[in-house]
């Protein structure tokens, strides 16, 4: 008698189906990651250079810090023209806006009592501009380097495409990268609520929502939270913006507070750290910050909490 194998159909059938789905995810899974360090390549440039442009605003600002010296210089160097020399590196008058304390002063010898006095006010005059330009330039740059942080972490904890459509949108939006037809597609397909994509936790009977990135924690801060919910983020570092719903407008217990300020740390750049500083307050004390940036906001009314990420 003949031997044969017999094999169920619907056995191997099942067998290939799990393969191909394996072998897509994989590739899924490859091409996501590709997609992450491309974008975070992009940004890193990006921050590469603001960074630098940072250093050269915080020297011009250092050098600042001399100017009301020059304006005293030439203020008290026009008082004592009548006693200045010609052709002398320095001069000691009294200043007398400190008890007449003797004061020495550099002078240019090649430049009359006269033009010494003017070069110093020049000088005063040049710094005081730069000083006014480059201090709102300061905030803008931290503003923009904050910004770019909290996507590069957005992109570094990402896990799956919708995310990732959301992030290429929001990039697309603030000019960080150029759209393209690919992109508009994959956008198009995606109709999902903001709010469906939201991490949910049910704890003692309290919801509390989790953002992902900045479309989702601009949602959470913005729309989703009411006046009297708590919104939670980590101190000083990018993370996910939390919020409690507080349905009964009473006060939310510490344990509450304490379980979501956890959650806040474990989804914030530091949630390998042993203990996280967690701040806190009502949605109502959540602003838009002044630069427009998705995600980025001011808040006042504020609480600290230390915990322990989860």
């Amino acid at each position: 008698n003949n031997n044969y194998l017999i094999f169920n159909t619907d056995y191997t059938t099942s067998i290939n189906e799990f393969l191909d789905n394996h072998y897509t995810n994989l590739e899924n899974a490859n091409r996501l990651l590709q997609i992450k360090n491309n974008l975070i390549k992009q940004l890193s440039a990006n921050r590469k250079k603001l960074i630098g442009k940072l250093k050269t605003v915080e020297n011009n600002l250092k050098e600042c810090s001399n100017m009301d010296k020059y304006k005293l210089f030439g203020e008290l160097l026009s008082a004592n023209i009548y006693k200045l020399k010609e052709k002398t590196d320095s001069v000691t008058v009294q200043n007398y806006y400190n008890n007449n304390q003797d004061i020495t002063i550099t002078l240019d010898k090649k430049l009359t009592p006269q033009q010494n006095s003017q070069k110093y006010f020049k000088k005063y005059a040049k710094l005081k501009n730069t000083y006014s330009y480059s201090l709102p330039e300061k905030e803008k740059l931290q503003n923009e380097v904050e910004y770019i942080d909290s996507i590069i972490y957005s992109i570094e904890t990402c896990d799956n495409a919708n995310e990732i459509i959301d992030i290429e949108k929001e990039l697309v939006n603030q000019k960080y990268i150029k759209d393209n037809e690919k992109r508009k597609q994959k956008q198009n397909t995606e109709k999902q609520d903001i709010k469906d994509k939201l991490e949910k936790h049910i704890f003692q009977d309290y919801i509390i929502y989790v953002g992902k990135n900045n479309i989702q924690n601009e949602y959470i801060a913005h729309k989703l939270g009411k006046d009297n919910d708590i919104w939670l983020h980590v101190q000083k570092a990018p993370g996910s913006h939390v919020i409690i719903q507080n349905s009964t407008n009473l006060n939310i217990p510490n344990n509450i507070i304490e379980y979501a300020a956890s959650l806040a740390a474990s989804h914030s750049k530091l949630k390998n750290d042993s203990k996280v500083n967690i701040d806190y307050c009502d949605v109502k004390y959540v602003k838009k910050h002044p630069s427009n940036k998705p995600g980025l906001v001011i808040y006042t009314n504020f609480s600290t909490i230390t915990v322990k990420p989860m």
